[in-house]
């Protein structure tokens, strides 16, 4: 996980509000308070990536849905070995 400071994720934020306003409409806009919660730099960039390549709203609401899910833990190895 990457360190992103205050003002850079509030430029990503930005940017993505701006991207589904424009591509998506009101639609799109919908969409922002979720994606603003998120609060992680590198779940903006990954929705920032879905939605230059997305054709439909749906799209992007399964790229929000991916990034928003839990993020796997590795298990511990407990049986001893390396």
């Amino acid at each position: 996980m990457s360190f992103y400071t205050g003002f850079e994720r509030r430029g990503m934020e930005k940017l993505i509000a701006g991207s589904l306003r424009a591509k998506f409409g009101e639609g799109g806009a919908a969409l922002v308070p979720a994606i603003n919660a998120l609060n992680d730099g590198d779940k903006y960039l990954t929705i920032g990536e879905a939605i230059a390549t997305a054709t439909t709203l749906e799209e992007v609401r399964q790229a929000y849905t991916k990034a928003a899910a839990p993020r796997r833990r590795r298990k511990k190895n407990t049986t001893g070995q390396a």
